[in-house]
């Protein structure tokens, strides 16, 4: 093996061997960010089923299902034409969102803004409960539940 004129073998092999242990930190982290990426997959997959079940609920059980999950609604209220017609309309959105989330879960490593989006809109879903607390006061513990998830959304919206 020739030598440069000053330095040894063992001097020309070092920087190879440098780089061989950042080759294998970036490995390593890769690694450790697919783990973490599919960990998130599971997570946003595990919570589609909220959309697709009161969704689902609300779509076909329309004014009446909030009312059997504990939201105090009277019975004049819960057959009025117009808040069944948009609680079922409601239900069906709540479903598609669902279904494009679960897709955006599949797509986290290649396209992350879907997701961004998907968290953002679920952020402003929760400042509307907020609006509406603040003008006719706690619809009960349920929806000031969903609330409080739906504000968390903010937090997907900036990963």
């Amino acid at each position: 093996m020739l030598e440069a004129p000053g330095r040894s073998t063992a001097d020309l092999r070092a920087p190879a061997l440098r780089g061989g242990y950042r080759a294998r930190a970036v490995a390593t982290i890769v690694v450790e960010s697919s783990i973490i990426m599919r960990n998130l997959e599971i997570a946003v997959r595990a919570f589609c089923v909220v959309p697709f079940l009161t969704g689902g609920f609300d779509l076909l059980g329309g004014a009446r299902f909030p009312k059997s999950a504990g939201v105090p609604l009277d019975d004049e209220l819960s057959a009025n034409a117009v808040l069944d017609s948009q609680v079922r309309f409601c239900g069906a959105i709540w479903v598609g969102y669902g279904i494009i989330l679960w897709r955006a879960a599949a797509q986290l490593r290649s396209d992350p803004d879907g997701f961004r989006v998907l968290c953002g809109i679920l952020a402003l879903s929760g400042l509307g409960r907020l609006a509406s607390i603040m003008r006719c006061g706690s619809p009960g513990v349920p929806l000031t539940s969903a609330m409080a998830v739906e504000l968390m959304g903010a937090a997907g919206a900036c990963y």
